[in-house]
């Protein structure tokens, strides 16, 4: 692997340099002494590399996209034909997509695809060994970063997708056309009906009160499960921010000093408030096992009443499962209420977003991101193909969406979430307006959206090094044991964390002085 990685940091450092080279474009003319403006200006022209277009790109990326069994061809035709680029398109079993990635890159360069979609936790990872492409100068230069059609939270999430890369500089190797969205606490409406809740708790004690309340009026044996205790990626409390509230269980830097989360004191509260809520019957017995399937399926039979899942459009689709499938009294009225961040919480965190990457193996990466990447949010036909892909009609002003041919549902979105759009549609393209908002996204949505964009701020940024990548599985199964441990009553926090320092204390200090160097 050592061998490999030196190879990729070599082949990255070439490339670099012929980056370098190649951005001052042909030889420039000089100038004859006492030349004319209209001379210099000419030598001037010549100084400046035109971005060649490609033909032909191979892209790799997962189910987020237009499935293949929903007709993905014709949205792959029309991108082609707006964009004048074929591409050849590798689309892996979504469940298995993390798996595929692993194998593609641990062939190393010389057989990666051109574009590739990577999580949060590979794009950082990959960054830094040397796979990706530098694409910091051409997102400063591009037409969609000075095109004011990017709001500053969109140009502040940029700023924050850049990770470290071979040089150990902070880089922009990746691009997204959205944020990377976040959860919001969801609470059924019947729920707080039940328990004679009129007011939305503010702190913690309020809502662990308001927990307790719902309990006993439902006669339930929990009232709140998820997908885990901790998440598998960044930022890994998002199901549970009203437990964790300012613990981070993962390495990030603090006052300028990279720190390990799981460490700190507040670590130690956070263990405690889970290990009471299980005792006290609030949580899920099986919620360290259970999948987000599964806790979805348990939300729509009623069996717990509050679920902090993902904001936006997954409320409205909560709310619409739990009308359609009717599987308690009252379900086809049921309303969820988007619970604001008690002020324990502060604010709910938004994810990096998985990341559209150009790989050292594209032999034009800049015209690849100029017409082809950055054309996501050109704010005309190709942002609407990527936010609506072939799946809708617009007539007369009507927008209306058309069944997918694999389910005979009708479609949503594309790739793009019309919610979580990073740059707006240009002023005289359908006169500025995302002309299926409104349908795509109804009331409940945008309001569950408005409560998390007004109350989020980003997860702490990555870094991957050699230690880290070495020594991450193995901290991470620790630090999974231990929430366990402590939450079922086993053990208690303060064993717990004795326990974490003592099995891997090393490597924690290991990663920590790489990541101060």
């Amino acid at each position: 692997m050592k061998k490999l990685v030196s190879s990729v940091l070599a082949l990255s450092m070439v490339l670099g340099l012929a980056a370098c080279g190649g951005s001052d474009a042909s030889t420039a003319t000089t100038a004859a002494s006492g030349s004319n403006d209209t001379t210099a200006a000419a030598a001037e022209t010549t100084t400046e590399k035109a971005i060649e277009k490609p033909s032909k790109i191979t892209v790799t990326c997962d189910g987020t996209v237009v499935k293949e069994d929903d007709n993905a061809q014709a949205f792959y035709d029309a991108l082609a034909e707006a964009t004048g680029i074929e591409a050849e398109w590798e689309r892996p079993d979504h469940s298995g997509y993390k798996d595929y990635i692993g194998t593609l890159f641990g062939a190393g360069s010389g057989s990666l695809p051109d574009v590739v979609l990577l999580s949060s936790g590979n794009y950082a990872t990959y960054a830094q060994l040397g796979y990706l492409w530098d694409m910091t100068d051409a997102w400063e230069n591009s037409e969609v970063k000075n095109s004011g059609r990017v709001s500053d939270f969109g140009l502040e999430l940029f700023e924050n997708s850049k990770v470290v890369g071979p040089d150990g500089e902070y880089h922009l190797y990746g691009w997204s056309p959205v944020s990377g969205n976040g959860c919001v606490t969801y609470i059924k409406q019947s729920w707080l009906d039940a328990a004679g809740i009129s007011t939305l708790p503010t702190t913690w004690e309020e809502y662990y009160a308001d927990l307790l309340a719902m309990k006993e009026a439902k006669g339930a044996d929990y009232v709140i499960s998820a997908a885990g205790l901790v998440g598998g990626e960044a930022p890994y409390i998002n199901y549970l921010p009203e437990f964790y509230q300012d613990a981070y269980p993962e390495f990030y830097e603090k006052d300028g000093v990279w720190v390990d989360g799981f460490g700190e004191d507040a670590m130690k509260g956070a263990l405690e408030r889970l290990a009471k809520a299980y005792a006290d019957g609030v949580l899920d017995p099986q919620i360290i096992d259970r999948t987000t399937s599964e806790a979805r399926d348990l939300y729509y039979e009623d069996k717990f009443g509050v679920f902090t899942y993902w904001a936006g459009k997954w409320c409205n689709t909560l709310t619409t499962n739990i009308k359609k499938k009717a599987l308690y009294d009252g379900a086809d009225k049921e309303v969820i209420v988007s619970l604001p961040p008690i002020a324990e919480v502060g604010q709910y965190l938004n994810r990096i977003a998985p990341q559209w990457c150009i790989t050292v193996d594209a032999e034009n990466p800049e015209g690849i991101f100029e017409y082809w990447l950055s054309k996501q949010l050109d704010g005309r036909d190709c942002q609407l193909l990527w936010e609506y892909g072939t799946h809708y009609t617009y007539e007369n002003g009507v927008f209306a969406f058309t069944a997918l041919e694999s389910t005979g549902n009708s479609a949503t979105y594309n790739h793009i979430d019309g919610l979580l759009k990073l740059g707006e549609y240009a002023s005289d393209f359908n006169d500025g307006k995302d002309i299926g908002i409104d349908v795509g996204s109804p009331a409940i949505a945008q309001e569950a959206a408005n409560v998390f964009k007004s109350a989020s701020k980003m997860a702490p940024s990555i870094k991957m090094t050699d230690a880290m990548t070495d020594n991450s599985a193995a901290i991470w199964t620790a630090r999974k044991s231990v929430i366990a441990d402590v939450c079922l009553g086993k053990i208690s926090a303060e064993d717990g964390l004795a326990r974490y320092e003592q099995e891997v204390g090393d490597l924690v200090k290991e990663c920590l002085d790489s990541l101060n160097k």
